[in-house]
């Protein structure tokens, strides 16, 4: 009923002369108006979408690019272990010559000049898992001064075995301030033969 009344209200605002030819001819330019609109709004939609999309694609590339920089950290990181613990795994299998940790240990005080000033060497041993071995000594070392102390301390770090220290006493003595008395831990990790 409505689609009626609304012919009947387009043909009433239609001028009486027209013909057909004359109404075929509103309707056509009417048409490409309407054409010519929808082309004007798809077009602009679609720049709208496009550009949509395109910043979109940027915020997924910026997020992406954080990622790869925090990957490139976690690479760098990675790399820099790696070479620790390779550095560590080469002293682990250095091969000992039959050598005791205590014998290394009394040739690193007679390269640092201070073995007779060794109180007590109680040797130690440790089960570490089933291919490990912890073979250690404390050491009591009297009348040393901060020199000797640090070449020691350097000496065992820097050796070409794995040498752990596992823990260090230092007392500086009342008589001379200057000179210590030291108690350390010294462990020598091994692979089971």
């Amino acid at each position: 009923m409505l689609q009626i009344n609304l012919l009947q209200k387009f043909l009433k605002s239609l001028p009486s002369t027209m013909s057909f030819e004359k109404l075929f001819e509103h309707f056509r330019r009417k048409t490409n108006v309407l054409y010519l609109a929808g082309f004007v709004v798809g077009v602009s939609l679609s720049i709208i979408m496009t550009n949509k999309w395109i910043d979109n694609m940027e915020k997924k590339v910026s997020l992406k690019r954080q990622e790869l920089a925090a990957f490139n950290d976690i690479k760098r990181d990675y790399l820099r272990e790696k070479a620790w613990s390779e550095a560590m795994e080469r002293k682990l299998f250095v091969p000992h010559a039959g050598e005791s940790s205590d014998a290394i240990i009394q040739g690193i005080f007679r390269g640092i000049g201070i073995e007779d000033k060794v109180a007590s060497f109680k040797p130690f041993m440790e089960e570490m898992g089933k291919d490990y071995v912890k073979q250690g000594s404390e050491i009591k070392i009297n009348k040393i001064n901060l020199n000797q102390f640090v070449n020691l301390v350097y000496k065992i770090e820097n050796h070409k075995n794995l040498l752990l220290i596992k823990s260090i006493s230092l007392d500086s003595r009342f008589d001379n301030p200057a000179i210590f008395d030291i108690t350390i831990q010294v462990i020598l990790l091994v692979k089971r033969a």
